[in-house]
């Protein structure tokens, strides 16, 4: 991460330049580009996290539903029990 953060700092730099050099006021050096550049990354972070935890929270759901369905096919597959919690034999 820290890669990455030299070379958004190294590019913002170059940027600051070039439009300080065609006379955009708001390259004036103030840092305003980078410290916008940080609110950008900020902002992906956080939307990457949510997106994350919104996709955990699916899968969590999703491994429940499928949790509930085998049980229920697999009691499907078992003989009823009668009142004693014996299976009851059933002859056909």
């Amino acid at each position: 991460m820290i890669a990455k953060d030299d070379a958004l700092t190294a590019g913002v730099e170059r940027l600051n330049g070039l439009l300080g050099w065609w006379g955009v006021p708001i390259a004036n050096g103030n840092g305003m580009i980078n410290s916008q550049m940080k609110r950008l990354q900020q902002f992906a972070a956080d939307l990457q996290k949510t997106c994350s935890d919104a996709y955990s929270g699916e899968m969590d759901a999703l491994f429940s539903s499928n949790d509930r369905l085998a049980r229920s096919f697999q009691d499907r597959l078992q003989p009823p029990l009668d009142g004693h919690g014996e299976h009851k034999i059933v002859e056909r």
